[in-house]
């Protein structure tokens, strides 16, 4: 009996033995997994705190694609009202180019008219000289 008993407590002894050092392995690992989960943890907030960065980023890059599509906007607006302003003046030009000619063809005939009248009016200057001259030898 005395045996069996040895044989208990030692059986026992075992059991407590492997109960220990199982529940030291469950505590060890328990802390592995704990500093894994703090670790993954970490990284989550990095990583939360990165897609909040990007999505700043993304923020302000679309508020300059706006502004810049819009300025573009207003670009091609300004191009088009020039463009629009030039074809007013080139227009407005040829009809001032188109009265110049016509100003000047009445101009030029208006010194062949007034060329013909001094001509003609110098011709019967002439012709009233020479009746006077005439006149004058016949007296």
């Amino acid at each position: 009996m005395n045996e069996n008993l040895q044989s208990d407590c030692t059986e026992k002894d075992l059991q407590r033995k492997e109960y220990e050092n199982l529940m030291e392995y469950l505590k060890d690992e328990n802390e592995v997994v704990k500093k894994e989960q703090n670790e993954k943890n970490e990284r989550i907030k990095e990583l939360k705190s990165e897609v909040g960065e990007l999505k700043a980023v993304k923020a302000k890059l679309e508020s300059e694609c706006d502004e810049k599509d819009l300025q573009m906007k207003e670009h091609e607006n300004l191009m088009e009202f020039i463009r629009n302003e030039n074809e007013v003046v080139k227009k407005e030009q040829n009809e001032k180019n188109e009265r110049i000619k016509e100003l000047k063809h009445e101009v030029g005939e208006l010194k062949a008219a007034v060329k013909a009248k001094l001509e003609s009016e110098c011709d019967e200057k002439d012709l009233h000289m020479k009746e006077h001259e005439n006149l004058m030898e016949n007296i």
